[in-house]
C-alpha cells in the first residue's frame, strides 16, 4: 500500500498550480483515469451473470491493488462490492480453492 497525505490548499492556489505545473496536471489526470477505470470495471463485473466469472474477475481486479496480490475483504464485503450474496461468494471461493486457483 502506498502512503498518502492530505493537503488543504485554497482553491485559488490550486488553480495557480494547475496553470503552471504540468506534473500536477499529469498526477491528477492519472488519478482520475485510474478511478474511472476501476469504476467501469466494477460495473462490468457487477453485470456478469456467471457467479464464478463474477467472483474470479473481482478477485483478480482487487488483487492488482495490493503488491502481494492479496484481497483484504471478507465474503460480505466482497458480495456488497459486486452485488452478490455472501453464500454465493463462499461457494465460488470454495470451488476456486479446490481447483487451487486461489489460496486462503
Amino acid at each position: 500500500m502506498q502512503e498518502s497525505r492530505a493537503l488543504y490548499i485554497s482553491l485559488s492556489k490550486v488553480r495557480r498550480l494547475l496553470e503552471v505545473s504540468i506534473e500536477l496536471n499529469h498526477l491528477l489526470l492519472a488519478s482520475v483515469s485510474k478511478k474511472l477505470n476501476a469504476s467501469s470495471l466494477l460495473l462490468f463485473i457487477r453485470k456478469e451473470k456467471n457467479p464464478t466469472l463474477k467472483v474470479s474477475r473481482a478477485l483478480n481486479f482487487l488483487a492488482t491493488v495490493d503488491e502481494n496480490k492479496t484481497v483484504h475483504l471478507n465474503y460480505s464485503e466482497l458480495g456488497a462490492l459486486i452485488n452478490t450474496s455472501r453464500n454465493t461468494i463462499a461457494e465460488v471461493i470454495d470451488k476456486l480453492l479446490a481447483k487451487k486457483k486461489v489460496t486462503k
